[in-house]
């Protein structure tokens, strides 16, 4: 039987984080939270109900505090490093960083469980909708990545899997298994106010371009369906991935309640 870990690091994420816990939940032997912000600029402990919904989980989570003003990604990096060595102790398998806007069908877990008993590879792969001011407008990618826990692995900003003799895995086509299954990844379908965190701490590690992507996002209005062209280098300039298009099939059943699912631009709620 193979044994899943879920690391979490989680902060001012309190419209997702109720829906992730349940699906780390259900399908996870073992769960690791950390919260908190390792930003200059930020408050430390979240403020939007993060930390209540944690605790009303009856999840242990701990709070790593950044003293020594290392830049936010690099210190980020050393809490997922944290994290693995917890899941290596703890006998897991395989482990994820468990995005909290990142969710998939329940028979794409089952397979996803089995194939980790099967294959021989270290890394598994998935296909990928990432999503753009609401639940429609989307971009395909891949990504998803679940690690095997092997001897000697290690970790390079933010959360980049590296084998013992330095490999990056999931660049690496031999350590690498690749499903038909799709993670539907809400990575900027968030209020305003969350995204502008992301967008600044983005800034605090050197991005270029930043305050401009910023402005670009905070802006843009997509009248949709338009033509696909029309729009299609802003949307993956600012969500990434390629293929623009307008989702509206079924969602992962976790998500079935949740308020955002029929919000026309989420950059609206206050």
């Amino acid at each position: 039987m193979v044994k899943l870990g879920a690391i979490i690091a989680v902060y001012q994420e309190a419209d997702y984080l109720p829906y992730a816990l349940k699906q780390a939940e259900k399908h996870c032997d073992e769960i690791i939270v950390y919260e908190g912000c390792h930003s200059k600029g930020h408050n430390t402990r979240s403020t939007d109900g993060t930390i209540e919904i944690i605790e009303k989980s009856g999840l242990e989570y701990q709070l790593p505090v950044n003293t020594d003003g290392v830049r936010y990604d690099h210190f980020q990096c050393a809490i997922w490093q944290m994290g693995v060595t917890e899941m290596i102790q703890r006998g897991c398998d395989w482990f994820r960083f468990w995005d909290c806007d990142m969710f998939a069908f329940d028979k794409d877990w089952v397979h996803i469980k089995d194939l980790m008993g099967e294959t021989s590879k270290d890394c598994i792969m998935f296909n990928e909708r990432r999503f753009l001011f609401n639940w429609h407008i989307n971009t395909h990618d891949q990504t998803g990545y679940f690690y095997r826990v092997t001897d000697g692995m290690f970790l390079s900003p933010i959360s980049r899997v590296h084998s013992k003799d330095g490999t990056l895995v999931r660049d690496c086509d031999e350590m690498v298994e690749r499903m038909d299954t799709c993670i539907f990844h809400f990575t900027a379908a968030k209020k305003l106010e969350r995204m502008k965190f992301r967008f600044e701490i983005s800034k605090e590690k050197g991005t270029p371009g930043i305050d401009n992507l910023w402005e670009k996002y905070r802006n843009s209005v997509i009248d949709y369906p338009a033509d696909v062209h029309e729009n299609e280098m802003l949307i993956q300039e600012l969500v990434g991935g390629y293929g623009e298009n307008w989702y509206d099939g079924e969602y992962p059943e976790v998500l079935k309640d949740h308020p955002y699912r029929f919000c026309n631009d989420i950059r609206d709620i206050k």
